[in-house]
């Protein structure tokens, strides 16, 4: 079965920060609660973009700050792509 966006999020978001055992939820911050850098934060997005072959704009990216943001913006520019077919 293929994994929804949130749990493809969270995926990518574990791997980056080396944390799997650690709980994480919608309101888990990418800095704070997840200890990733801001450079960390970009790998995130680049492979987000890369899986569901998207772009996320400057402006949304810079808002990106828990992972319930990151799976929002990342299915608003997945509905983007499909809206511009």
């Amino acid at each position: 079965m293929e994994k929804t966006i949130e749990e493809q999020v969270i995926a990518v978001v574990r791997s980056q920060a080396g944390v799997n055992d650690l709980e994480i939820t919608q309101n888990s911050r990418l800095d704070g609660d997840l200890g990733l850098s801001s450079l960390d934060i970009v790998s995130v997005i680049s492979k987000l973009e890369s899986m569901h072959n998207v772009h996320f704009e400057a402006e949304q990216a810079e808002k990106i700050k828990t992972i319930g943001d990151l799976v929002n913006i990342t299915k608003e520019a997945k509905m983007l792509k499909y809206q511009s077919y």
